[in-house]
């Protein structure tokens, strides 16, 4: 159960654990600045005390499945769609979403990995539910890919599958001119492909690298 809330910005709660769970969740300060800059404000002041600490929610993001997929420059989310878990100045989970319409997404959810499994990434979630809805969405979605502990917590949260798609790469320039073909002066040397589950076998036969990129939805205001 959340504390009550002390400020428009989030909460200050007694921690479940003295020096383990976080003590608020906030607005993301570091809203609309570049990944250097929010990896720098996790722990020292600059990216070098950052990475001598060995600390920081930027290493949440390391064992993800999407580390093929990762943006050099943070992007902008709409006021109040970022949010950050905190203990003390270090921040230790983070949420971003977005919205259009009645539809919304939550575009990154990450939580530092000596912070993991006690209620943090629950406690972003219900927050930006409550956030979402009250800006008219009624459902949100997120994108997984074959991570079980990850499908797992979004069952556990109220998702269901709703569709499945296949991400194909073509990693070197074998399976590069298997999936391009040969033309006057093109070499191809590697490709990233969307796919259907139709010919899942087959694909996954001919290229060495294939993930199911599903999406999980979740009726808001149930």
């Amino acid at each position: 159960m959340l504390p009550p809330p002390v400020s428009p910005q989030g909460w200050l709660g007694r921690a479940a654990r003295p020096g383990v769970t976080p003590d608020r969740l906030s607005a993301n300060p570091l809203a609309g600045r570049g990944w250097s800059a929010w990896r720098s404000g996790l722990c020292g002041t600059t990216p070098q005390e950052t990475r001598r600490d060995g600390c920081g929610a930027a290493s949440s993001l390391f064992d993800t499945t999407y580390y093929d997929d990762v943006a050099t420059i943070k992007p902008r989310r709409e006021p109040g769609l970022e949010l950050v878990a905190a203990f003390g100045d270090q921040v230790v989970g983070l949420l971003d979403a977005s919205v259009i319409g009645s539809e919304s997404t939550i575009e990154t959810i990450a939580v530092h990995p000596d912070y993991r499994r006690l209620g943090i990434a629950q406690r972003l979630l219900n927050e930006i539910c409550d956030r979402l809805q009250r800006r008219g969405a009624t459902q949100v979605d997120a994108w997984t890919r074959d991570d079980e502990g990850t499908l797992a917590w979004y069952r556990s949260q109220g998702f269901e599958q709703k569709m499945r798609y296949l991400h194909v790469y073509a990693s070197d320039p074998d399976e590069a001119v298997s999936a391009f073909g040969s033309q006057l002066d093109l070499m191809p040397r590697a490709g990233f492909f969307h796919a259907w589950i139709d010919h899942e076998d087959a694909l996954r036969n001919q290229f060495s690298r294939v993930y199911s990129c599903r999406q999980s939805v979740k009726a808001l205001g149930d």
